[in-house]
């Protein structure tokens, strides 16, 4: 998308935006309530003309003059509010649009085998003969994926995927993707919900981690971290950034929240070929709430939350969100911090 710009009566809404995507890549679009994040999506999928700029896709300026023409561009979109026909069962919705026929008869059951198979293979499971009106809002997000799957989008546009589920069907937090391959696989850290329980070695929330040959099918979990290990972590900790490769090991910011609900972040380091041992952890956060925008938010005060690591001649960039309010940065030379691990 090159140079996006889409207003509306009194409301500049994209003022010439260029956002790349490249294969295999996962972007957030961040910012308030009516930034317009939507609207540049929804040009994307058709719904909106830009009054100027141009989509280009595999380098050639395409023509998206609706959803259809979207869909033919391997581009499919799941909406807040989902675009599901309720007295239409689950399989219905999923080929609607996209039907086989074969002398005049709709040919379901090659459908349904398809459905099936996406369905296992993506861990995304469904009853294809369920009606939309029988089934959860978790389970119609399921349905509005698959749609996207069943048509062989290349490119998946979610807007605000979770504002519309229950905790309970946001079951998998704080995921932070290995930047890299280890022995071969990809790897993730979690914080599971389903896995807490003495049974599990931790009673409540900590860090996980999976492994993956295809980024779709992954390992059970395995107990890398638990909390209440110190004061300041004592409800639950959980990954936030992605691990940043050192030469001692795998340096993990991780957040800690107390019984007060103040959020913390304390470190600590992963063995380079075996992350699920923690070779150091701090005993103390290494960062804090302090500043008046990281003590007050609209909704939720006292809250500091790393969300991206970078290491650059020496020093370690941490960006973090402070509450609810706006992302700050903070330093440190790397080695300082590496030290005051071991």
């Amino acid at each position: 998308m090159r140079g996006i710009t889409k207003a509306f009566p009194g409301i500049l809404a994209n003022d010439n935006i260029t956002l790349d995507l490249r294969r295999g890549e996962i972007h957030a679009l961040l910012g308030e309530n009516g930034a317009g994040k939507s609207t540049l999506m929804s040009i994307l999928f058709g719904l909106y003309q830009p009054d100027s700029g141009e989509i280009l896709k595999n380098g050639e300026v395409v023509g998206i003059h609706g959803p259809n023409d979207a869909t033919r561009l391997g581009i499919g979109m799941v909406h807040q509010h989902f675009k599901l026909v309720h007295n239409f069962t689950v399989l219905e919705n999923i080929v609607l649009g996209t039907e086989t026929v074969r002398n005049g008869f709709l040919r379901m059951d090659e459908a349904r085998t398809r459905v099936t198979e996406l369905s296992r293979q993506y861990g995304l499971a469904i009853d294809p003969d369920a009606y939309i009106y029988d089934i959860t809002v978790g389970m119609q997000q399921r349905v509005e994926i698959l749609k996207m799957l069943y048509r062989e989008n290349e490119i998946l546009i979610f807007d605000e995927p979770t504002a519309v589920l229950t905790p309970q069907e946001i079951d998998d937090r704080d995921n932070a993707l290995f930047p890299e391959k280890i022995n071969g696989s990809y790897a993730i850290l979690r914080r599971p919900m389903q896995y807490v329980g003495k049974g599990y070695g931790t009673d409540i929330p900590g860090i996980w981690i999976s492994y993956s040959d295809d980024l779709t099918t992954w390992s059970a979990p395995k107990l890398v971290a638990v909390a209440k290990q110190f004061d300041w972590e004592g409800t639950k900790i959980g990954a936030a950034a992605a691990p940043l490769k050192t030469g001692r090991g795998w340096l993990l910011l991780y957040h800690g929240v107390d019984r007060d609900s103040i959020y913390r972040v304390g470190a600590m380091l992963l063995d380079i070929q075996n992350p699920e041992k923690v070779i150091a952890r701090t005993k103390n956060p290494i960062m804090e709430p302090s500043e008046y925008y990281e003590k007050t938010g609209l909704v939720i005060p006292n809250v500091v939350f790393p969300t991206a690591t970078i290491i650059n001649e020496g020093e370690i960039y941490i960006y973090y969100g402070c509450c609810d309010t706006c992302i700050a940065l903070a330093t440190a030379p790397v080695e300082e911090l590496l030290n005051y691990l071991l």
